[in-house]
């Protein structure tokens, strides 16, 4: 039961680290004086894409981490 927590967890690292790309890439975009291009919202729909699917994760991985606790 408890390597299912740890999955859960070690899955939604991939979703954090495309997030944190998009985030440099933004940052980058706006350094460069690019912020309100289409590059610059495709990197927030990414970001934005990545938090809902961690919070997915985290959701579908509650139950598992209480039962593991009992």
């Amino acid at each position: 039961m408890k390597h299912l927590v740890f999955i859960d967890l070690y899955a939604s690292a991939i979703p954090f680290y495309i997030a944190l790309y998009q985030a440099i890439k933004l940052l980058g975009y706006i350094d460069y004086n690019k912020a309100f291009l289409d590059f610059s919202v495709l990197a927030l729909k990414y970001i934005k894409n990545c938090a809902i699917a961690i919070s997915i994760l985290y959701a579908a991985g509650m139950p598992l981490f209480y039962r593991g606790l009992a």
